[in-house]
């Protein structure tokens, strides 16, 4: 990758070696709310590869503690 500033300084382009890497991102998360019974709270923040079985590992961690549960869908919209 060439790199040139902005600008009017004139400075030179410099050549830069770039190393790709694999974003590891969570959308789900989960946690025990206070009260009785505990109630399970789920939130799915985006929908991505990685959504269905981050959904099954929290659903498996909370079915063990939590009756209830609260799941929160949320979408992002994006302006063009």
């Amino acid at each position: 990758m060439t790199v040139q500033p902005r600008g009017g300084g004139g400075g030179e382009a410099r050549q830069l070696a770039l190393t790709r890497r694999k974003v590891k991102f969570n959308p789900v998360t989960s946690r025990l709310c206070g009260g009785t019974p505990r109630t399970g709270y789920l939130r799915v923040s985006t929908f991505s590869k990685q959504t269905a079985e981050g959904v099954g590992a929290a659903l498996r961690a909370l079915k063990v503690r939590a009756a209830p549960l609260l799941a929160a869908l949320q979408t992002q919209s994006s302006s063009s």
